[in-house]
């Protein structure tokens, strides 16, 4: 497929220092923000530990044993140690609410002019098909992890890219293409084996990137079969090819300056990528890297992760579940990657965005690329940020919920255990002993035995608990968590419910009409034409107009040429409020509209939304749509009329006005049925009957409107 790499504005830079400078520059810089951000990367360690309940000794029975600390434990061996999800809990019903509104949300497609307008509409049938074709997988896989890192570490990364992978397909080689191929019609170009080397160049040209090896044993094959039968050659092609969507974790997928506040500003974004050995020559071919860096790098060795701290949190994540060592995180057989895009001038003082890719373990020395322009005819950073709260201006100070959760959850565990304690105390209670019957240490717990001199036989020690208190100042904790977050419980108004979860939904789509929009852009620059006609149901030949109309013939088309919409109140997942709603619609709004100001369609089209996306995706017509189909119809009805055969007549849900167009547009433009309706009555009688029954339609709603004002207006009597 062809790219439109020509439709970008900003050429090249030269760079004014060495590419090894520069390398060094951006090597230097990633450093200082990796160290600024220490803080922040042990509180994202904090932050899943306290969202996975993880914590040093633990057991699986949630029981606290001395083999499992390493000590002796508090209050006793076997005691309680259980966990509490609180933090998970709440991340988990967060997401699910932003998935449900992205499922249910109508993605629209809102035109800069009214010129657009049609062009608009086609827009959005290529993101929704997009949306559950192409972007399927990343959108249930890596959109779900940006939203659940978005919720656990305060922000999150979702990278947009045109994604091409290689794949093998075989191809047949006859001596006619060849030579079609070298502009000649000497088939001495095949046979004569001493021009083997000029066959060798043209088949070169023919299929690039297969091995010389492969080349050679098909221009001898060729020879060999006189030219009677073609020959296979295996060659490289692009097997997939869509825009790519993927989640990055804040300062260990994705890095910048910590005092950035919008991403697209920031003056350098760094992306690490772990590639094996087959994914490193893909892209070096795809992105034509500098064959000398592949060649080093696997020189090199597969190497280790970016930095000691990276590699200890992953160990310390596993060791956790119980599976890790540090032998099985050393990944052997992958090479790490950094991708450098920064924001920088050409010599003429032209601003863009540059990017670089190189190996941290190879250093500065070598480099895949430096500074080369961004491929992208947008000009913008290929990111989205998913950010939790906005309340001071950097992207990093935007908190998770478990840093906010850690004390309530600890005092929910705290209470929990003690809980558990006290009612297997008063199962079982410690037994006094007389000091005869055994010379011991003191021991405390469920069934323990301690020595007194004073009784004569054994009794149980009173145990004093109260588990009415525990329970409710659990109940306290509870709904001191319910009020912050807005989540359902007794006293917290259901207003206050509402407006927590439209705003954490609002915010969600907004980052998700970024996307979309920024995903459409890329659409725009590499979509395969064949592939718009299908999705559209156009002719790629005969509808190059239509064709055209969609596709940005530039780059200022491509970065302003639509809004994305999309909106989901989420009042519609309550059935109840749902109902309410459309009542008030039915039996109030509608009623008093006696104007007309409501458009129906659009309506019905939001209903069916509303209730289901899905559905609507099938059902609901678009504007064009639904116009062609009834002027369809009408031209259907006429037909029937001119057989002799009467349409039945709908009491609404047509377009009165169109209608009546397509039969005075039929009769005037037609001479033969001119003369039908001047000489047939039983045809003329059914033509006027239709006629009759949408002028009847448009008087019915003028009525409304005169029932309202009570005169009809001068100029229209």
């Amino acid at each position: 497929m062809e790219r439109n790499d020509d439709v970008m504005q900003v050429a090249a830079a030269e760079t004014s220092a060495d590419a090894v400078e520069v390398l060094q520059a951006i090597d230097a810089e990633l450093a200082r923000a990796r160290s600024a951000a220490a803080e922040y990367i042990a509180q994202q360690e904090k932050n899943l530990e306290v969202f996975y309940a993880w914590w040093a000794g633990q057991s699986p029975d949630g029981r606290k044993h001395r083999e499992s600390l390493g000590m002796e434990p508090f209050p006793w061996e076997n005691a309680s140690d259980t966990r509490v999800r609180l933090a998970e809990e709440i991340v988990e019903d967060d997401v699910a609410l932003m998935e449900l509104a992205v499922s249910q949300a109508r993605v629209r497609t809102l035109p800069v002019g009214t010129e657009d307008r049609a062009r608009a509409g086609r827009a959005a049938k290529i993101l929704r098909w997009a949306q559950k074709n192409l972007q399927a997988p990343d959108l249930y896989r890596e959109v779900e992890l940006a939203r659940n890192w978005r919720q656990i570490h305060g922000a999150a990364v979702v990278r947009v890219l045109w994604h091409e992978e290689m794949t093998l397909e075989e191809r047949l080689v006859t001596v006619p293409e060849v030579l079609a191929a070298a502009q000649t019609d000497d088939v001495g170009l095949v046979f004569d084996e001493g021009r083997e080397a000029e066959l060798l160049r043209v088949l070169e040209g023919m299929y690039p990137g297969v091995s010389a090896k492969d080349l050679r044993r098909a221009a001898r094959e060729l020879r060999r079969g006189g030219g009677s039968e073609p020959v296979a050659v295996v060659v490289p092609v692009v097997g997939e090819a869509r825009v790519r969507w993927r989640a990055l974790r804040v300062f260990e997928d994705v890095f910048f300056p910590v005092e950035t506040e919008d991403l697209q500003r920031a003056r350098w974004v760094a992306v690490r990528e772990v590639l094996s050995e087959t994914e490193l020559h893909e892209r070096a071919a795809l992105e034509d890297w500098d064959p000398a860096f592949v060649e080093a790098l696997l020189e090199r060795g597969a190497s280790a992760s970016l930095a000691a701290d990276d590699f200890s949190r992953a160990l310390a994540v596993g060791r956790w579940r119980g599976w890790a060592s540090a032998e099985s995180l050393e990944r052997p057989g992958e090479y790490e990657i950094m991708t450098v895009y920064r924001r920088a001038e050409t010599d003429a003082g032209f601003p863009g965005i540059f990017c670089s890719v190189y190996a941290p373990a190879l250093g500065a020395d070598i480099a895949a690329k430096v500074d080369e322009p961004l491929p992208y005819a947008h000009g913008r950073q290929p990111f989205v940020v998913f950010q939790r709260e906005i309340r001071e201006r950097s992207i990093l100070d935007s908190r998770g919920v478990p840093e906010i959760v850690l004390t309530w959850q600890n005092e929910l565990k705290t209470g929990r255990d003690a809980r558990i304690d006290l009612a297997e105390l008063e199962t079982l209670p410690p037994l006094i002993l007389p000091a005869s019957m055994s010379r011991q240490k003191l021991d405390f717990g469920p069934g323990a035995r301690n020595f007194a001199r004073d009784p004569q036989s054994a009794k149980e020690l009173h145990v004093r608990g109260n588990h009415r208190v525990s329970l409710e100042e659990e109940a306290h904790i509870r709904r001191d968590i319910a009020w912050f977050f807005g989540r359902p419980g007794a006293d917290v108004p259901p207003a206050r419910q509402m407006l927590y979860q439209q705003r954490l939904v609002g915010r969600h789509l907004q980052e998700m009409r970024e996307l979309y929009r920024l995903t459409w852009q890329v659409l725009q620059q590499y979509m395969d034409p064949l592939r718009v006609a299908r999705v559209l149901g156009l002719d790629a030949s005969g509808d190059q107009d239509a064709l055209e109309a969609v596709l940005a013939r530039s780059a200022e088309e491509i970065r302003e040429s639509f809004d994305v919409y999309l909106h989901f109140d989420a009042r519609d997942a309550d059935p109840e409020l749902f109902r309410q709603k459309q009542e008030v619609l039915t039996n109030i709004i509608l009623p008093g509209d006696v104007t007309g100001r409501i458009d129906r369609g659009n309506l019905t089209a939001w209903q069916m939304y509303s209730l289901d996306a899905e559905l609507a995706e099938d059902v609901v017509l678009s504007d064009e749509a639904a116009s062609q189909k009834e002027v369809e119809d009408e031209q259907a009805a006429l037909a029937k009329i001119y057989a002799g055969l009467e349409p039945p007549l709908r009491e609404g849900g047509v377009n009165a006005q169109l209608r009546l167009q397509v039969i005075q547009n039929s009769l005037s433009a037609n001479p033969q049925l001119q003369q039908r309706y001047a000489q047939d009555e039983v045809y003329r009688k059914m033509v006027d009957a239709r006629v009759q029954h949408f002028t009847f339609l448009l008087q019915q709603r003028e009525n409304a409107q005169i029932g309202r004002v009570g005169v009809k207006p001068v100029l229209d009597q």
